[in-house]
């Protein structure tokens, strides 16, 4: 515990070095500590051990099943990686303890969409969009899927339009990548001509 604390204060003064060194020597004397090897690999992913930082959030969640940061952080380190099958199995475990977590079920909508499960990426964005109604980010991304979707059976111009207008509205018609949405909806439901400029919406902050 005392080991603990002093990584602890270490990691909030930004001292990663000792914070390791720390946690590291908790670990030593406790190897059962979720939280030790959880802020063990938040520092090691500070100082950019991602590598290592990934070993410790896999520890702390076999430690504790529960530990919800730790699918969280692992979970985004996979997502920045490229890994999106291993990302969504990860945000699949912080829903699993957070069902109501908006932001969790949107990024595991973009992996999902990077997978081409679309009916699996669509299901995720219309429920962060129904748990967060005024997020517009959450409508602009479920506008672009129905709007492009491959499949489709999937596709739905007129409902793309509807969700990427209000979400434009949401905006205050600020956000270039909402405007290029409209636009993708009206070219899909055949009603402008002209060439959306921005791409596919951000990823999920």
């Amino acid at each position: 515990m005392q080991e603990f604390r002093r990584g602890a204060a270490a990691y909030n003064r930004g001292d990663d070095a000792a914070a390791e060194s720390a946690f590291s020597a908790g670990l030593s004397l406790d190897p059962t500590s979720a939280n030790a090897y959880l802020f063990r690999g938040l520092t090691r992913l500070r100082v950019g051990q991602e590598d290592a930082a990934l070993l410790d959030f896999a520890a702390a969640g076999e430690r504790d099943p529960a530990c919800v940061d730790a699918a969280w952080a692992r979970a985004r380190v996979l997502a920045v990686r490229g890994q999106w099958r291993d990302a969504s199995r990860e945000f699949s475990r912080v829903i699993a303890l957070r069902p109501d977590d908006a932001k969790a079920i949107a990024c595991r909508g973009e992996s999902r969409y990077h997978l081409e499960e679309w009916a699996g990426c669509l299901a995720d964005y219309r429920l962060a969009a129904r748990l967060e109604p005024t997020d517009y980010k959450h409508l602009n991304r479920l506008a672009w899927v129905l709007a492009t979707c491959p499949d489709p059976a999937l596709r739905n111009a007129d409902a793309a339009l509807e969700l990427a207008e209000q979400a434009n509205r949401l905006a205050g018609g600020l956000d270039p990548l909402v405007v290029d949405t409209v636009e993708v909806a009206r070219n899909a439901r055949g009603d402008s001509k002209s060439e959306p400029g921005q791409g596919r919406p951000a990823s999920v902050d």
